[in-house]
């Protein structure tokens, strides 16, 4: 991992780190009816979360994949906007 270089044991590793941060994501939105709409603002940083762990997911959880640094700004944006609108993370 020090040189840059991805294993068969790191790709496992984050695979499972990934895989627990989504079920706590959709463990999260499975509460929302639970939660008062003043606190919305506070989840939607959610969605970058979510974004960069279907990035992790198209790279198959290689951490050193260049793309994984190229983030939709605007998309992102636009997705927390029409997300808020909706009441929604």
């Amino acid at each position: 991992m020090l040189r840059g270089e991805n294993s068969e044991e790191l790709t496992e590793v984050i695979f499972q780190i990934a895989s627990r941060a989504k079920v706590h994501l959709n463990q999260a939105r499975g509460m929302m009816d639970q939660l008062p709409k003043e606190s919305l603002p506070a989840f939607l940083p959610a969605l970058a979360c979510d974004e960069y762990l279907e990035r992790l997911r198209r790279t198959h959880f290689d951490i050193f994949d260049p793309k994984l640094g190229k983030s939709g700004h605007i998309t992102l944006q636009l997705q927390m906007m029409k997300h808020s609108w909706m009441g929604t993370f």
